[in-house]
């Protein structure tokens, strides 16, 4: 907007959060899908297309560029930004350079719909990221991290201040290049109308790729605490073998961590592998795998592991944890907003507790409580409830059991219903 408040510049989203449609002063811009990546450009009218769009197997992958006169290509660096444009006889039809945060250095020409990380750049400086916008300028988005202290502490920050070894093509969470998000295939297209099995994020598996990089995190966390034990001790006798036992089993914490930050795949940490290979059942060797943490550190690794257990073991902590957990994150509200609103603890098989506040979301003051293994929902205007299994829902995650702070209202209990869950009290919930 200008200053007078006369808008220059609109966006459109569809129902999956991407964006189909973008009018800077009276220019019209209309895009069309298959899953993440752009597969057709069109002026306000929708009949002829201006550019078809061919991309490789990989997230932000253009290769070509076709009109009806002629095909162009796309060529990428390292990370993935788009850096030139040549045409089929091979010449030059527009070169870009780009500092580490993406600011544009050089450039010769304009090289049409992609830039920096293979992202999309608009007219006001700021780079599109699907969940949010970027600013190359200051090296930072403009809007908080969706997926709450996931990816770290700062909301704000941009792939952890590393953005020479890292991208983030969906304003989620930071990817490396040795993490390769393939296309989703679940969606088609005739006719401009959209066949979908689910959200295009859908088969990324993201709320296990955040639990990766929380437990990478408390892994690393519980490590640095075996290794300041020995330290402390010299690492002469009991001190060093304590030390050293608490240091490997961080360090295989946080294997297990990065292997499901990559995959997106549950890992059960060696030492568990081994418990169950001794003949110990899944959740029995959880508990002990558990045990270890809490033995050897009171530090980041026991918070993440022990959120890991609760979920991984079938809820062999009791749901009855949950309703303290409500009431201490609800706790850090004023005495007349801890009357009024409700605080709602949804735990999921993945091991990720998601966390939300009715009305309003939740407060800074509560989520500064939040630990590496919770995630902070917001919708704003809606139940804590319905906020907590819609963000579920949104990142695919499994709900197995809830608990609240106030009564389940009527309208929100319907949902739980239909949700697969059964009330178990007026305030806590198992789902099936």
């Amino acid at each position: 907007m200008r200053g007078s408040g006369l808008v220059t510049q609109t966006y459109g989203y569809d129902d999956q959060g991407r964006r189909i449609g973008k009018t800077v002063g009276s220019t019209v811009t209309n895009w069309l899908y298959n899953g993440p990546d752009i597969v057709s450009q069109y002026g306000s009218t929708w009949k002829t297309p201006q550019a078809v769009f061919t991309h490789g197997p990989q997230l932000d992958d253009p290769l070509i560029r076709a009109t009806s006169t002629t095909a162009q290509y796309y060529h990428q660096d390292g990370l993935g930004s788009v850096v030139a444009l040549t045409n089929p006889d091979g010449s030059a039809a527009a070169l870009a350079r780009y500092d580490a945060w993406g600011s544009t250095v050089v450039r010769l020409l304009t090289i049409p719909l992609y830039g920096y990380t293979g992202r999309e750049p608009d007219e006001t400086g700021l780079i599109y990221y699907r969940a949010r916008y970027y600013d190359p300028t200051i090296g930072r988005f403009t809007q908080r991290d969706p997926m709450g202290l996931a990816a770290g502490i700062n909301g704000y920050a941009y792939v952890n201040n590393s953005p020479v070894n890292f991208a983030d093509p969906l304003g989620l969470l930071p990817r490396g290049p040795e993490l390769t998000l393939l296309a989703d295939a679940s969606q088609s297209y005739f006719n401009t109308t959209a066949t979908d099995a689910g959200p295009w994020y859908s088969g990324l598996n993201l709320g296990t790729r955040a639990a990766g990089a929380a437990r990478l995190l408390g892994g690393a966390a519980e490590a640095a605490a075996g290794a300041g034990l020995g330290l402390s001790t010299g690492w002469t006798g009991v001190g060093a073998v304590a030390g050293g036992l608490v240091f490997l089993h961080g360090a295989d914490v946080a294997s297990a961590g990065l292997s499901e930050l990559l995959t997106g795949e549950p890992q059960s940490t060696f030492t568990s592998q081994g418990l169950q290979a001794a003949g110990a059942s899944s959740s029995t060797a959880e508990n002990l795998d558990m045990a270890v943490s809490i033995v050897g550190t009171l530090g980041a690794g026991t918070a993440a592991t022990l959120a890991r257990s609760g979920a991984a073991a079938g809820g062999a902590l009791g749901a009855g944890t949950l309703p303290e957990r409500a009431a201490q994150i609800h706790g850090a509200l004023d005495p007349i907003a801890q009357a009024q609103r409700t605080t709602a603890v949804l735990r999921t098989t993945e091991g990720i507790d998601i966390i939300a506040g009715g009305g309003r979301d939740l407060t800074a003051a509560q989520r500064a409580l939040l630990g590496p293994r919770e995630l902070a929902a917001a919708l704003p205007g809606a139940h804590a409830e319905i906020t907590a299994l819609e963000f579920a829902a949104k990142l695919g995650l499994t709900p197995q059991s809830m608990a609240v702070t106030r009564s389940i209202c009527p309208a929100c209990a319907t949902a739980i219903r239909q949700s697969g869950g059964t009330l178990t009290s007026p305030t806590t919930v198992i789902f099936k």
